[in-house]
C-alpha cells in the first residue's frame, strides 16, 4: 500500500493528541476503526505499534476492554428494557482487526474474550465506568441472598494492594434481572493515586460467584488521566516471565478429545503480568509458519496475574484431532508486557 494512501488515514494520537499518526500497511485492515468521534486513535493508548505483532496485540487489548463495556452497558438494562442481547456479525467477511469474535482460522480475538468476561456468569457483577457505580446481573430463576462485594485496588508496576479490601455484605440480589447497588459498596478512588491501577472485583455467597476486572485511570481530567496512561505504558519495558506448565493425558485411540492443563504462575516480585494469552500450536512447525491448532476451546484467556498468583487454564481440542499429527503439541504464551514463552505438553 502506497504512502499516498496511507496518507488519507491519520489519527491523533492518544498519547498527545496535538500529533497525527499514521500506522504503517496494517492501517489497511482497520475496516472498523479504532477511533472516536474526535478521530483519537485509541490503539496508541497502549503504546504506538512498532510492528505487525505489536499493532493485533494492542489492537486485541481494545477489542476486549470496548466489547466488554459495550456488552455491559447493555447489561445493564437486561429485564428492564429487553431480555436479550444480538451481536451482528461475529466474524468479518474482511480480514480486519476489529469486529469479528474469531478469525478465518477460528481463533478466538480479544472483541471474543471481552464478551466473554461480560456475559459468560449467571450472576455477573460489574462496573459503570462512567459513574463508577456497582450492579449485578442475575440471569438465574431465584434471588441470591446473603452476597458479598469484594473491591481491591492493584498497582501495575509491583501488584501491590492499594489501601484495604472495600468490603459491602449482607445484599440481596434480584432473581431475573438487575440490581443496582448502593454508592456505599462503590469502591471509591484510593488518596492520593494518580497512576492507571487494576480494579478486581469478586462477589461471593459462600462460593465465588463473579470475578471481574478493569484498569482504570484516575477520575480527573483528561490530561492528568493521560499521564497516568503514559506512566503505564512505561511497563512495558518491563517484560514479566511467567511460569509455566503444560499436561495432557495421553489417549488410547485417535479422534477422542483431547484436554490440556496449563499452570500459570507469577513466580517473582514485578509488576502485574497484563492480557496474559494462550494459544497451541503444533510445535513440530518452523518458526515463522503459522502453526495454531483450531478450533480451541480455551477456559479463560488474556487475563491478568498479581505477583505470587497461580491459574489453571484447560485447552480443549476438537474430538475429531488425530494425536498421531500432533506429536510435538506446546503451548504459547505471550501478552502486553510479557516475555514470550513456549511449553512442550508433557503426555501422561
Amino acid at each position: 500500500m502506497s504512502s499516498e494512501v496511507l496518507s488519507a488515514f491519520p489519527h491523533r494520537n492518544i498519547s498527545n493528541p496535538s500529533e497525527e499518526i499514521v500506522h504503517p500497511t496494517w492501517l489497511y485492515h482497520n475496516y472498523e476503526s479504532f477511533t472516536t468521534s474526535d478521530n483519537v486513535d485509541h490503539l496508541s493508548r497502549f503504546g504506538i505499534p512498532a510492528d505487525i505483532t505489536e499493532y493485533c496485540c494492542h489492537a486485541q487489548i481494545a477489542q476486549l476492554f470496548q466489547y466488554q463495556a459495550l456488552f455491559e452497558g447493555f447489561q445493564a438494562q437486561a429485564f428492564r428494557w429487553y431480555n436479550a442481547i444480538i451481536f451482528w456479525k461475529s466474524q468479518s467477511p474482511w480480514p480486519a482487526m476489529r469486529g469479528a469474535f474469531y478469525d478465518h482460522y477460528l481463533d478466538t480475538t480479544g472483541g471474543y474474550w471481552g464478551v466473554r468476561k461480560a456475559a459468560s456468569e449467571q450472576v455477573h457483577l460489574q462496573l459503570n465506568q462512567l459513574t463508577r457505580s456497582l450492579a449485578v446481573l442475575n440471569k438465574r430463576f431465584e434471588a441470591v441472598e446473603g452476597t458479598t462485594v469484594i473491591a481491591s485496588w492493584y498497582r501495575l508496576d509491583d501488584g501491590s494492594q492499594v489501601g484495604a479490601d472495600h468490603i459491602t455484605s449482607g445484599l440481596h440480589i434480584a432473581a431475573n434481572g438487575v440490581t443496582d447497588l448502593p454508592m456505599s459498596a462503590a469502591p471509591g478512588w484510593p488518596d492520593g493515586c494518580t497512576d492507571v491501577l487494576l480494579l478486581r472485583l469478586q462477589l461471593t455467597a459462600g462460593a465465588t460467584l463473579s470475578v471481574n476486572e478493569y484498569w482504570l485511570p484516575p477520575p480527573t481530567s483528561a490530561a492528568e488521566q493521560e499521564q497516568a496512561w503514559a506512566h503505564m505504558r512505561q511497563l512495558k519495558n518491563r517484560s514479566v516471565t511467567l511460569g509455566i506448565k503444560a499436561s495432557a493425558s495421553q489417549q488410547a485411540a485417535d479422534g477422542a478429545p483431547v484436554v490440556v492443563t496449563v499452570v500459570l504462575g507469577h513466580e517473582v516480585v514485578g509488576p502485574i503480568a497484563l492480557m496474559a494469552r494462550l494459544k497451541l500450536v503444533n510445535g513440530s512447525v518452523a518458526n515463522g509458519v503459522d502453526n495454531r491448532i483450531s478450533p480451541t476451546w480455551l477456559s479463560d484467556n488474556y487475563l491478568s496475574l498479581l505477583p505470587d498468583e497461580h491459574t489453571t487454564i484447560e485447552i480443549k481440542c476438537c474430538s475429531g484431532m488425530r494425536l498421531s499429527n500432533y506429536t510435538q503439541l506446546a503451548v504459547e504464551l505471550d501478552g502486553w508486557n510479557l516475555q514470550p514463552v513456549v511449553a512442550t505438553v508433557e503426555w501422561s
